[in-house]
């Protein structure tokens, strides 16, 4: 009877530990933003949920994410907006990110109903899959030239989209690795604006050498295109759903292996 008492008093205790980690998904908070820790060492943190299974509206209004905090007898740097940060915050209309942030995660904004637009700070390099999922008030977004990645459907339903706005040029545009259709904003922005201007013809320099997957995939701005000669492969639905563009000027570009489904016009 002892031993039976015993060990349901430490299944008891087990349980009661592992719903406090449930609970409390984050390492600390500070104001109103939650952390974790991702480097005790380098003393960098990023941003995360209140709790996984109940975030919502644990942001909401304009929230300013500062460049570092203290927690602690530390100061630690935000490098990165974690998986599910903001997920299912509707009520959140802004956000303001600082320069410090390299990474954007899965699903970081999903279900933000009420978003209006995004400025992605320069040091970005990646945005992870679903990271605006379901943003219907998403209005538009500024991508930085340091972005070389952006995940499966992050933009997916995004249908309030009218503009992109991109801080490199073309041929940086270029480079950006597009997993699906739904992970390129222009799927619904339809328009491409570099240096705030409009993009209707695009020159691809001869330094690049391929025009991925997606790249200007629905970007019905576009009316002509000028591809350099360094340009040696087109990827499938490069230029899908371009409806306006009425010129294309090329030369040695490799097309083997399309079909009616991954065509690049």
């Amino acid at each position: 009877m002892k031993k039976q008492y015993l060990i349901n008093a430490l299944c008891g205790i087990a349980f009661a530990i592992l719903g406090t980690v449930a609970a409390q998904a984050y390492d600390f908070r500070v104001g109103d933003v939650y952390y974790n820790v991702t480097d005790e060492e380098a003393l960098e943190v990023e941003v995360t949920y209140r709790n996984y299974d109940y975030n919502y509206d644990a942001y909401s209004g304009n929230v300013v994410i500062p460049d570092s905090v203290s927690y602690n007898g530390h100061t630690y740097r935000v490098t990165s907006i974690g998986d599910w940060a903001f997920n299912d915050c509707s009520s959140l209309t802004s956000v303001d990110i600082p320069d410090g942030v390299t990474s954007i995660g899965s699903s970081a904004f999903s279900d933000c109903s009420s978003l209006t637009s995004v400025d992605i700070p320069d040091g970005v390099t990646s945005i992870g899959s679903y990271a605006f999922f379901w943003c219907s008030s998403l209005t538009s977004v500024t991508i930085p030239d340091g972005v070389t990645s952006i995940g499966e459907s992050a933009f997916s339903r995004c249908r309030s989209l009218t503009s992109v706005y991109y801080t490199g040029n073309i041929g940086q545009w270029c480079e950006i690795s597009f997993e699906s259709s739904t992970s390129n904003p222009l799927c619904y922005a339809h328009n491409l604006y570099i240096d705030n201007q409009l993009v209707t013809e695009a020159k691809i320099p001869d330094e690049v050498t391929e025009i991925k997957y997606y790249t200007f995939y629905n970007c019905s701005s576009l009316t002509s295109v000028t591809i350099g000669n360094g340009v040696t492969s087109i990827e499938g639905s490069a230029f899908e759903g371009c409806s306006n563009l009425s010129s294309v000027v090329w030369n040695a570009v490799n097309c083997n292996g399309f079909t009616s489904e991954n065509a690049p016009f």
